[in-house]
């Protein structure tokens, strides 16, 4: 069986620290929940001698002030277009995602994610829109229905593959896989989530979902992609690679989980 969710070696490589950044995003809760992974247990310290020290272990949150701050001078003003811009492309930036964030707000996300992992990206993606008669659709059409392009930021701890090669002796974005959530709504109101994964390449596009009964990858849509390229942009803040990155303030990171280790040990001995 074909399994979109295979990470290549580049990928697995870029998020090998991820898991500590997160943590350290979560604040004190997410590092309370990681126990002894970034907070080890002391030779002949008992379980519970360990739970009551983790519960009283609060996290000062240097890394993360770190890179706010650090994305906070760029972003102390809006972002503005030139003159020059056309204005169906200008509208298009109070909205840029549809999901009503404009080009400042969406911009600031994708900019702190970047500096947090290193990279960030964009992919510009298009409502997948059909008659009902099959018939092929118009410009008309798609104006009626109100489909246009809109961005999605994709953040480099979704991503699962990425393929690239040299065509016409340029480095090219061949494929481009991620993963996200799918959330619906059911008649009992409760909700139902499922990840899905999105195959993006220079001639299709592909989504994969899980079977529930035996959890293999399933495609559940596919279609042609027109444009003949991968439309996803890299943000780079700290490239290593081809679409790949690594942390910026990696050492920051190192330094404030010794902080909370630290910092335990501390309140444990004073106590």
């Amino acid at each position: 069986m074909l399994d979109p969710s295979t990470k290549s070696k580049s990928v697995l490589a870029m998020q090998e620290h991820y898991p500590m950044l997160d943590a350290l995003w979560g604040g004190t809760s997410a590092m309370r929940k990681a126990r002894e992974k970034y907070l080890p247990r002391n030779p002949e310290e008992s379980v519970d001698a360990y739970n009551i020290r983790l519960q009283k272990s609060v996290l000062l949150p240097i890394y993360t002030r770190t890179i706010e701050t650090l994305i906070g001078k760029p972003f102390k003003k809006v972002v503005t277009l030139k003159e020059d811009v056309p204005q169906l492309l200008v509208d298009y930036t109070q909205n840029i995602d549809l999901e009503g964030h404009n080009i400042t707000v969406f911009s600031r996300s994708v900019a702190m994610e970047a500096m947090d992992k290193g990279i960030s990206y964009i992919f510009v993606d298009y409502p997948v829109v059909r008659r009902d008669d099959g018939q092929a659709l118009t410009r008309a059409d798609e104006q009626a229905m109100g489909a246009r392009p809109y961005c999605i930021h994709v953040k480099p701890g979704s991503v699962y593959g990425i393929g690239c090669e040299k065509i016409g002796g340029v480095m090219t974005l061949t494929e481009f896989r991620y993963g996200e959530m799918i959330t619906t709504q059911n008649p009992d109101f409760t909700e139902s989530t499922v990840e899905q994964i999105r195959v993006i390449r220079r001639d299709e596009w592909q989504t994969w979902q899980k079977a529930e009964k035996t959890a293999d990858w399933v495609m559940t849509d596919q279609g042609v992609n027109t444009l003949g390229m991968v439309p996803v942009v890299a943000l780079y803040a700290n490239g290593t690679g081809f679409y790949i990155g690594e942390p910026t303030a990696l050492e920051i990171a190192h330094l404030n989980v010794a902080h909370w280790q630290s910092r335990s040990d501390q309140q444990n001995i004073l106590h």
